[in-house]
């Protein structure tokens, strides 16, 4: 990808050290909060968690480490991309944003898209409705 990514950075560190940030890579994960199609854009508001050596989001561990917005140049289907998925993604950081939580307003750094992973939805444990349908089949020799 060119550049060397930095594994130390999380989203709240960004924010600390910005804009000697600026242009750095890093590697961040998390789940969707929110997709938005723009006219030549699509933006993701991602809640971020620690991610383990596969690049995993661990969003069973309740530990967030910030919220980021992800810029991927072009159209993503919202509908894959919607809130809940998990999603890992390498990215540049370009810059920071203001939000609005209720009656609170904070800074969210903005990554441009280099690479993305959205990882299949965890089937926890559920089994489909047919599973417990067994079928046999069975032929005899007449030994």
């Amino acid at each position: 990808m060119g550049g060397r990514v930095d594994l130390t950075l999380t989203p709240e560190r960004v924010l600390a050290d910005y804009p000697k940030t600026k242009g750095r890579q890093v590697l961040w994960g998390g789940r969707i909060l929110e997709s938005r199609n723009l006219a030549d854009s699509t933006e993701l508001t991602i809640l971020a968690f620690p991610i383990d050596n596969a690049g995993i989001p661990q969003t069973g561990n309740d530990i967030m480490i910030g919220r980021f917005i992800l810029v991927q140049a072009g159209y993503l289907e919202t509908i894959d991309y919607a809130p809940g998925r998990e999603i890992t993604v390498y990215g540049q950081v370009a810059g920071s944003r203001e939000a609005v939580l209720g009656e609170t307003r904070i800074q969210q750094p903005v990554l441009t898209a280099l690479q993305i992973h959205l990882w299949r939805p965890a089937l926890a444990g559920q089994l489909p409705w047919w599973s417990g349908i067994h079928l046999g089949f069975g032929i005899s020799g007449g030994f």
